[in-house]
């Protein structure tokens, strides 16, 4: 049997995560998002599809 490791934060190499819903600047919506309990790094954050995480490629492209 082949085993993976075990997923380490990439800042502070411990293996101890929680889930957290945190908020983004100027967006009124929270997101979920695996944080380290040891450093409080942002490992992974989840967002809707639907929501346009760079507003300027629109300008940018006009």
């Amino acid at each position: 049997m082949i085993r993976a490791p075990a997923p380490k934060c990439g800042f502070c190499g411990k293996l101890q995560f929680r889930l957290q819903s945190l908020s983004v600047v100027n967006c009124p919506h929270s997101f979920p998002a695996i944080v380290c309990s040891h450093c409080d790094a942002v490992v992974a954050m989840a967002a809707p599809q639907s929501l346009q995480l760079n507003p300027l490629s629109a300008e940018n492209e006009a």
